[in-house]
């Protein structure tokens, strides 16, 4: 089902009230309109660029393989702070990722927080192979990218600028020490070169083999690179909760 036009509703609601409305009135009906759609105050004039984010081949290949995930909206909020970052409004970005913080909690800031940094791109491509190599249904992809969200404070490596190889070398050594079925490290811009030269080189020393099976995850967006590597625990790996509902 496509998404209602908040503009089109809009325009019928004015209209059907009438056409002495003040153009204060009908703003504050467009604000009221967006914070009901999207849960933060959206500015009249922001609300065309929101309807564009649904036409992003991102965003439309998300709702293909995942349907109607309680997340939608979020990610909208999500690449729309992305978009006010990288146009130079950091005041505005900051204005509604707060707003969107203090209205959604841990859960929602999460998705929101990947939406507007690009590394929900490459686990988005995690997802996607999860149906396409291993046949994973709608549900099954639901849940684990629930999980994802849930865990992903404990199952991810963030590279910072100021994080060198060694220390790099020892989170990912650390977090299959602690036996993780699955973990992610993640990186974008400047602090990729950082985790590929890192991961390729214990990757050579096969410090991961027989352990984890690393899949990297590159997308270069906007001429900024986002990475992700996934590591899945070789034990782990035919029974992971996305193998374990294929095969019933």
């Amino acid at each position: 089902m496509n998404e209602p036009d908040p503009n089109k509703l809009l325009s019928e609601l004015i209209l059907t009230i009438g056409k002495e409305l003040t153009q204060s009135a009908k703003n504050k009906i467009k604000k009221a309109w967006y914070k009901l759609e999207y849960g933060v105050t959206i500015r009249p004039e922001e609300g065309e660029a929101l309807k564009k984010i649904a036409e992003k081949p991102f965003y439309r290949l998300f709702k293909e393989y995942l349907g109607e995930h309680w997340s939608l909206k979020l990610i909208k909020v999500g690449i729309y702070i992305s978009e006010l970052n990288e146009s130079g409004m950091k005041e505005r970005a900051k204005e509604v990722q707060d707003e969107a913080y203090r209205k959604y909690g841990s859960k929602g800031a999460k998705i929101i927080q990947l939406a507007s940094t690009g590394i929900l791109i490459p686990v988005m491509e995690y997802i996607i192979d999860l149906k396409l190599h291993k046949g994973a249904n709608y549900l099954v992809l639901n849940q684990e990218f629930d999980k994802i969200l849930t865990e992903w404070d404990t199952i991810s490596i963030p590279v910072h600028r100021d994080m060198g190889n060694e220390e790099l070398s020892k989170e990912i050594l650390k977090k299959m020490g602690f036996g993780n079925a699955i973990f992610f490290v993640y990186s974008a811009g400047y602090t990729s070169k950082i985790a590929q030269l890192t991961i390729a080189q214990m990757n050579n020393k096969e410090l991961f083999k027989g352990k984890y099976l690393m899949t990297p995850k590159i997308k270069i967006l906007k001429d900024t690179e986002y990475c992700v590597w996934v590591f899945d625990k070789v034990q782990d790996i035919s029974i992971s909760i996305i193998s374990t509902q294929l095969n019933r």
